[in-house]
C-alpha cells in the first residue's frame, strides 16, 4: 500500500488551537491503517501536539474557508 500525505516534515501549516488560528511546523507524521481502504494520517507539531489531516491546512485562508 502506498500512502500520500498532504504535508511533509518541516512544512508550515495552519491549525486551530484554543479557538485561535495558529501557524505550526510539522515535526512528525503518523499513519495508521484501521480500515484497509482509508489510512488515518496524523501530523505532530512542536510539543508533540497531534492533528488529524482534515484539521491541517496549507494557508490561513483555506482554514478560514473550512469553518
Amino acid at each position: 500500500m502506498e500512502v500520500q500525505t498532504k504535508f511533509n516534515i518541516n512544512d508550515t501549516v495552519w491549525v486551530v488551537v484554543d479557538n485561535k488560528v495558529t501557524q505550526r511546523r510539522i515535526t512528525g507524521i503518523e499513519i495508521s491503517v484501521e480500515d484497509p481502504t482509508i489510512p488515518k494520517i496524523t501530523y505532530a507539531t512542536i510539543g508533540d501536539i497531534k492533528y488529524p489531516e482534515q484539521d491541517v491546512f496549507k494557508t490561513k485562508q483555506e482554514l478560514i474557508d473550512s469553518l
